[in-house]
């Protein structure tokens, strides 16, 4: 009966989180707070409604019914908000959809504009800016930031995944640069951060051995088997198909080009607005 429950749970939140994706962005932003002021609604009514029932019966049963549906609303809001964080970033991890992705945070900056808000928004343009191939770019919106206050963000888990964040795309976008120097820095302050609980620590080491194997094939031009072997901490296709392009760069390297072409044409079939799905379109129209 367990295992049940946990599936159906499951299929319930896939089901919500890939309808709220679906979304226009300002429906997606515009939700939680539609949902908050339904729920709101519905505790001022029952209370009302309790109370006037409660004193005309004499009875504390209306009491007891209001009670649960305060509860039953601020589980409902909480699992609205819990729905639509999985949905944003759903938009980029699974449906590797940049300017969705990337517009729901300028949105969401421009409806409420504050140092955190432009923080996030400035951090996911330079995610976008490195799938997008504009790797340089990476750099002149980092150089903007205010990194100060990346440290001051209200949590600590906000401050690591961002501090991380911003690292892990440097370095790559470093390594795609063919800038050793440059790599060689964020890579250090990518090793360097501190404060890490176990969990963040993996995802840490994880990161550090996927910028360390793109270092490898598209800087310094030598096969590695450690990019065939590594994985993602969580599910991102973003990521695996990230992974699929350097996999296919280090078979070049082997020598093994029938097999790069593979995964090439595996790639070829993804969103364009990706530089290596781009990449891999272009070796596959010049190897016909």
């Amino acid at each position: 009966m367990g295992i049940l429950m946990k599936k159906i749970r499951k299929s319930v939140i896939e089901y919500c989180v890939e309808y709220v994706s679906g979304l226009t962005v300002q429906c997606i932003y515009k939700f939680p707070k539609i949902i908050a002021g339904t729920m709101l609604s519905i505790t001022i009514v029952s209370g009302i409604s309790s109370l006037i029932i409660s004193f005309i019966t004499d009875s504390v049963i209306p009491i007891i019914v209001f009670v649960f549906i305060v509860l039953l609303c601020v589980l409902v809001s909480n699992f609205c908000n819990s729905v639509i964080s999985v949905a944003v970033q759903y938009i980029f991890t699974i449906k590797t959809d940049l300017k969705k992705w990337l517009a729901y945070y300028e949105y969401s900056f421009k409806s409420q504009k504050n140092d955190e808000r432009l923080l996030n928004f400035q951090l996911c343009s330079i995610v976008v800016e490195y799938y997008k191939g504009e790797f340089q770019n990476c750099f002149d919106v980092a150089g903007k930031m205010k990194l100060h206050q990346l440290r001051e963000l209200k949590g600590k888990k906000d401050r690591l995944q961002g501090e991380l964040l911003l690292t892990v795309t440097l370095s790559k976008a470093s390594a795609m640069l063919k800038n050793e120097k440059r790599f060689e820095k964020c890579y250090s302050s990518l090793c360097d951060q501190k404060g890490r609980n176990e969990t963040q620590f993996v995802t840490q080491t994880n990161y550090l051995i996927f910028c360390q194997a793109i270092r490898e094939i598209y800087l310094k031009k030598k096969s590695t088997d450690v990019i065939d072997t590594w994985q993602p901490e969580y599910l991102s296709k973003i990521l695996l198909l990230e992974k699929k392009y350097f996999q296919a760069l280090n078979e070049q390297l082997k020598g093994n080009d029938t097999k790069a072409e593979e995964l090439f044409k595996e790639l070829s079939q993804e969103n364009p607005d990706l530089f290596f799905v781009r990449e891999a379109n272009a070796y596959l129209e010049e190897n016909k």
